[in-house]
């Protein structure tokens, strides 16, 4: 199955779903049928993984007293405790009372919690969350069914644990590099100034070839070329050179060019190339991406 970008890309004339190479991503939606399948909310992990786990353990939600000494059990227990005691419209003997007959409130908050606890404590549950993109079938459990409060929940634990690694990441220092184009010919003939270096760049071959020379700066400000007659090589290297700096603490800022009257026709024809690029780039990391008014 090809993600809705990807099949942008292979939409576009000179690109083939091949394109994304390294980076592309399978948006895989998990079918749960059974208890023995990872990710089902009552499945046991082969090592006990989550035995020793309180329900204590579960960040934000307060359980009173022995409650909190309580072991979590399978996600369902777990989930069904944390959607009762994480409201804050009921008083904590209310909830006591609505645990114990057995009540069940499932919220999504809540099962994000949880889940986020069995990704730590747990190998199978970090590799089903790492490679798994959502939920569209979990058989029910208790004649209840959740599919899209599970799928909601995870993506959302998903994009957090993106955020988690990103702020992670140390931030590069170093000076600025300009990838600009044609009109900012003078910047470059002034050579660096103030930390900001400028290479005029005419077409994603050299654009391609700059970014492998510019490992020492810490930003890049790249403006994408109007250059129909890409590679979809160069593509792949500069998103890979991008994506790296990234990962290194740099950081990327993307243009596109400004519209004037004679190159409108040119320009039209590059917006998908260019939004793909952008799109790329930001899902590897905390990218600045800036547009050019269209």
């Amino acid at each position: 199955m090809l993600s809705p970008r990807e099949k942008a890309m292979s939409a576009h004339p000179k690109l083939t779903c091949d394109w994304a190479g390294p980076f592309r991503v399978i948006e895989a939606s998990a079918e749960i049928r059974a208890k023995s399948d990872k990710g089902h909310l009552e499945y046991t992990c082969g090592d006990g993984c989550l035995n020793d786990v309180k329900l204590g353990e579960l960040a934000g939600i307060q359980f009173p007293g022995a409650f909190s000494q309580k072991p979590m059990g399978s996600l369902w227990n777990a989930w069904r405790a944390a959607s009762i005691f994480i409201r804050m419209d009921l008083d904590m003997a209310s909830k006591i009372k609505f645990w114990k007959d057995g009540a069940v409130c499932l919220d999504e908050e809540a099962l994000q919690i949880v889940l986020r606890v069995a990704y730590s404590k747990g190998l199978d549950w970090t590799e089903f969350i790492c490679m798994t993109d959502g939920i569209r079938k979990h058989e029910k459990i208790a004649s209840y069914g959740f599919e899209k409060t599970y799928d909601s929940a995870l993506k959302k634990l998903k994009k957090e644990l993106e955020e988690d690694e990103k702020k992670k990441r140390q931030i590069k220092q170093g000076p600025t590099a300009f990838a600009a184009p044609a009109s900012a010919a003078l910047l470059e003939k002034d050579g660096p100034k103030r930390g900001i270096t400028t290479r005029v760049v005419t077409s994603f071959k050299q654009l391609r070839e700059i970014l492998t020379e510019w490992t020492t700066h810490a930003i890049w400000i790249i403006v994408w070329r109007k250059d129909k007659n890409f590679k979809e090589e160069e593509i792949c290297e500069i998103v890979k050179a991008c994506g790296q700096h990234l990962a290194e603490g740099g950081q990327v800022v993307t243009a596109w060019p400004p519209v004037i009257e004679k190159n409108v026709e040119n320009r039209k024809s590059m917006v998908e190339i260019w939004s793909m690029l952008d799109e790329t780039i930001k899902r590897q990391g905390s990218s600045i991406v800036r547009q050019a008014q269209r």
